[in-house]
């Protein structure tokens, strides 16, 4: 029911992260760089639940756990990414996932 509070209803898909395949060939060329980089820095990528212009990963390192989504536009272009603050645990994760999705997001 919140999200008929805040006036919005998303449809939204959970996808495994394995199991991955974009309708868009951008999301797809994206999620390969993040998990490279991902992969470089032991930070595994629990899950991606696709959203209307919006990308929400869920990595975890040891016993911590960031989630982000992240905006494109309809011209295929990341606009920004940001995290679920009440989503996330305290500790590193969080900026080390912010730099890899700016690297990420940049290439």
């Amino acid at each position: 029911l919140e999200p008929l509070k805040l006036g919005t209803l998303a449809v939204t898909q959970d996808v495994s992260a394995e199991e991955l395949e974009f309708t868009e060939s951008f999301l797809n060329e994206f999620h390969e760089i993040v998990t490279k980089l991902s992969l470089e820095r032991n930070i595994v990528i629990q899950g991606v639940q696709v959203i209307n212009f919006c990308q929400r990963y869920s990595f975890i390192r040891d016993n911590e756990i960031a989630v982000f989504n992240i905006f494109y536009n309809g011209k295929s272009q990341f606009t920004k990414c940001e995290p679920l603050k009440n989503a996330c645990s305290p500790g590193t994760l969080i900026h080390d996932v912010s730099v890899l999705l700016t690297e990420g997001m940049s290439a």
